[in-house]
């Protein structure tokens, strides 16, 4: 399973049904260990023919006691959209910040082990909660119900929300696209596996006692380096680019990638890093874009701070003009793939001109942006923040906004 996010915000989940425990429970996140001990449970996770069998933590990182709202949302499949208290989200934020990616927490609704995502960064206020095992549409009305303390009996304890938000087409990225993207990653400071190594090279390449510049040698530099700056023991983690993922319509769990671990500064082992996350594809667009955006030259050598510069530097010679729908599409990914540089960083200490180019025409069309723009603190809006307004939208959870074409707003003129 998988949490489809970047840094904070809108996560979707989909899982299957699993094991059954005795404590009558409405709703439960934990996390999962790696072996049985002390407040541990073995659960068995569902998956068809191969059952999986999880160690979960009996302490729980949320309960239903942490749920601002739950409701229905109809977006590739049905689910329930999860928003939490400010506590629910200054204890979730801060569990899957300790946590590194590839770590994995167990969703436990009404005693069942529903799934049991791999994380890929740290969470917040809200996510989606989906799958086949949760029922029709009355079933996830009636559980949401539950899961905001209301009686599942009362039709007027909370009316059915539904936002029906139709699935995008998208076809696979070509290989000059993808190179482009592996290119703009890499000057970002961003790296990706172009496909997985097999088992068979890992061991013949990766061997223990190997320094950690002998396995960037081998393997290139990774998607996340976890070298202290003091210490012997720590993580090269490398990633398949999520567009090289094979096509996996059921969500099983495979292997994307690959974690070598460091003891006494050298290799000790190497390990699979596995998740249900489905291969990245470019979505369609009805009509050609409308909004001229003029992009800037990057610096390789600027690393995540030259992210920052390119967001900001990006020119938009009127941010006041009308858009379509794939032009939004196109605002949302620039905003989040700047944000995405910054995975696993604090968002906090990273922010944007509130006055740029690319912020005004944000705010012109995404309230939240222009929310922020308004209180922003010194003229700047951190990278967090930002990143949560727009990834309701991105996610699903929110409707794109409205567009206004040429004559609609020559009639609201008149």
């Amino acid at each position: 399973m998988n949490l489809r996010l970047l840094t904070s915000g809108m996560a979707i989940l989909f899982g299957v049904i699993g094991s059954t425990t005795g404590f009558a429970e409405v709703f439960r996140i934990s996390e999962v260990s790696e072996k049985a001990g002390a407040g541990v449970e073995a659960l068995v996770l569902d998956r068809g023919e191969t059952p999986e069998t999880l160690f979960v933590k009996k302490e729980a990182v949320l309960t239903e006691d942490q749920v601002k709202e739950a409701f229905v949302t109809l977006m590739d499949r049905p689910g329930i959209e999860v928003r939490l208290t400010e506590e629910g989200s200054a204890r979730l934020e801060s569990v899957t910040q300790r946590l590194r990616p590839g770590d994995r927490l167990a969703i436990v609704i009404e005693g069942r082990l529903i799934m049991a995502p791999v994380l890929h960064g740290p969470l917040s206020d809200s996510f989606v909660i989906s799958g086949p095992s949760l029922g029709d549409n009355d079933e996830l009305r009636a559980l949401a119900r539950r899961m905001s303390g209301q009686n599942a009996a009362d039709e007027k304890a909370m009316p059915l929300k539904i936002k029906e938000i139709p699935a995008p087409e998208r076809v696979p990225y070509t290989d000059a696209e993808f190179e482009g993207l592996q290119a703009m990653r890499e000057k970002a400071g961003q790296f990706y596996l172009d496909q997985l190594p097999s088992e068979s090279d890992l061991n013949a390449s990766i061997r223990k006692g190997m320094t950690r510049d002998e396995v960037i040698a081998i393997l290139g530099k990774p998607t996340y380096d976890r070298s202290p700056t003091s210490g012997e023991t720590f993580d090269l983690d490398y990633m398949v680019a999520f567009e090289r993922l094979p096509e996996n319509p059921d969500r099983e769990m495979r292997h994307v990638g690959v974690t070598v671990q460091f003891r006494k500064g050298v290799v000790s082992e190497w390990s699979w890093t596995s998740s249900d996350m489905p291969r990245s594809e470019k979505r369609v667009r009805s009509e050609p874009p409308s909004l001229r955006v003029i992009h800037p030259e990057t610096n390789p050598e600027e690393g995540r701070e030259g992210m920052i510069a390119f967001f900001e530097d990006i020119q938009v010679p009127d941010p006041f003009q009308s858009v379509n729908e794939g032009d939004l599409w196109d605002l949302l990914s620039i905003t989040l793939s700047t944000c995405g540089a910054f995975q696993g960083e604090d968002g906090t200490k990273f922010a944007v001109d509130a006055d740029c180019d690319l912020m005004r025409v944000l705010a012109h069309h995404f309230p939240e942006v222009a929310e922020l723009r308004d209180h922003a603190g010194g003229g700047y809006v951190t990278i967090g923040d930002l990143e949560q307004a727009v990834m309701p939208y991105a996610d699903g959870a929110k409707p794109l906004p409205a567009v206004l074409k040429d004559e609609d707003e020559s009639n609201e003129s008149n």
